[in-house]
């Protein structure tokens, strides 16, 4: 079984190192063992919080929406690791976009 202490104390190891895909990949793992095995519904950070006020009919925001937050950012971490081997110019594109959000 695993002990929750030495999983928050892994989580606080990774959440202290260099970011690298790697590190990332291995950080989100240890977030959805945390999640799944110690915290409780009303602990778990819904896109519905973040999703109020946008104004689309886009079925991935409509979909996202009612999913746990953490989940759909680590689908998407997935997803932009495809884009960035299949369309290196796009990911540029998209990753110039993310860094000048608020």
């Amino acid at each position: 079984m695993i002990d929750r202490a030495d999983l928050e104390q892994s989580i606080a190891e990774w959440e202290n190192v260099p970011a690298t895909y790697q590190s990332i990949e291995k950080l989100a793992d240890l977030y959805t063992v945390y999640n799944h095995l110690f915290a409780r519904p009303g602990d778990m950070v819904q896109c519905a919080e973040w999703y109020k006020g946008v104004q689309t009919e886009s079925e991935f925001l409509t979909t996202a929406a009612k999913k746990n937050i953490t989940e759909v950012m680590i689908l998407m971490d997935e997803l932009v690791e495809s884009v960035q081997v299949l369309n290196p110019k796009l990911y540029a594109g998209v990753m110039q976009r993310l860094s000048e959000l608020d």
